[in-house]
């Protein structure tokens, strides 16, 4: 189970250097920042949950948000 982590820090990895590392090198900040904050949280995502850290469930915020910009009662 621990070797995920190693692979899958290679895989973010990757992504760093391909896709990451050219809107650096272009000068694309408000690309770069947004790549920058969701790879750092989908990493972060990805290692609290192969350490089987529970993580609380995005349904309930999800839902008051769409009943509250569609106007639901419920």
């Amino acid at each position: 189970m621990m070797i995920i982590i190693p692979i899958c820090s290679i895989i973010f990895l990757l992504f760093i250097i391909f896709d990451l590392a050219p809107r650096f090198i272009e000068k694309q900040w408000k690309v770069f920042w947004f790549y920058t904050v969701l790879i750092s949280f989908s990493f972060v995502i990805h290692i609290l949950v192969v350490l089987d850290f529970k993580l609380p469930s995005p349904a309930v915020p999800i839902k008051r948000l769409v009943s509250y910009i569609f106007g639901l009662q419920g």
